[in-house]
C-alpha cells in the first residue's frame, strides 16, 4: 500500500466520525500530504521521507496546531494506525469544532517559541543580542522609530531584561494594558 493508501487507511474512519470531508492529497519526491476539512475544521496529515508523521488540526481559514502542542508526539516509526488514534484522543474537541482551547494553546506556543529564541539566539525574539548588560530604556528604545520596532522592543525589554509592564507602559507613556496588548501582538495571542 502506497504512503497515501495507509494514511487515508488510518484517518478516513476519523474524518468520517467527525464529519470532515476528504479535501486533497499532495505526492511528492519526499513529502506526502493528505487533507481533510468541513466548513469549520481543517486536518492536515504530512509524511516526509526521514522525519516523523505530523498531524495539524484547527480553524478552517484559521488556527492550526500540530498534535505535540495538543500533548502528543507523533511516533517516528510512520506507524499511521498509532498517530491516528493519538489524533482521535488529543484532538477530539477541536475536530468537533469546539475551540475554547486556542487561548491556552496559542500562549503555550508563545511560551515555546520564546524559549526556544533564547536558546538558540540569545533573545526573546530571536534577534541577534544588541546589548551585553541590561540597557537602560532609553537605550534600548533609541532605534524604535516606528510602531513594530517599538513593540519589538517592549518585548525585548520584558522578556530578556525584566522591565516590568509599569516601567515600560511609564516609559512608553502608555497604559500597562497597552503594553501588554504589545507583547500579545507579538506573541499571536
Amino acid at each position: 500500500m502506497t504512503v497515501v493508501g495507509r494514511i487515508r487507511a488510518a484517518f478516513d474512519p476519523i474524518a468520517d466520525r467527525f464529519g470532515l470531508a476528504f479535501e486533497s492529497e499532495d505526492v511528492g519526491p519526499r513529502e506526502f500530504t493528505v487533507r481533510y476539512e468541513n466548513d469549520v475544521v481543517r486536518l492536515r496529515v504530512v509524511a516526509e521521507a526521514g522525519a516523523a508523521p505530523s498531524v495539524m488540526v484547527g480553524a478552517k481559514g484559521g488556527l492550526i496546531f500540530g498534535l505535540s502542542e495538543l500533548g502528543e508526539v507523533a511516533p517516528d516509526e510512520g506507524d499511521f494506525a498509532v498517530l491516528a488514534d493519538l489524533t482521535s484522543r488529543h484532538a477530539s474537541a477541536i475536530l468537533a469544532g469546539d475551540f475554547s482551547a486556542f487561548d491556552r494553546l496559542r500562549r503555550e506556543r508563545a511560551v515555546r517559541v520564546r524559549e526556544d529564541n533564547q536558546a538558540r539566539w540569545g533573545t526573546a525574539t530571536g534577534e541577534t543580542p544588541r546589548f551585553d548588560a541590561r540597557p537602560t530604556l532609553e537605550d534600548l528604545f533609541a532605534d524604535a522609530t516606528n510602531e513594530g520596532i517599538r513593540t519589538a522592543r517592549a518585548y525585548q525589554g520584558h522578556w530578556d531584561y525584566a522591565y516590568t509592564l509599569e516601567e515600560l507602559a511609564t516609559h512608553l507613556d502608555e497604559s500597562v494594558a497597552d503594553v501588554q496588548r504589545r507583547l500579545d501582538d507579538w506573541d499571536g495571542v
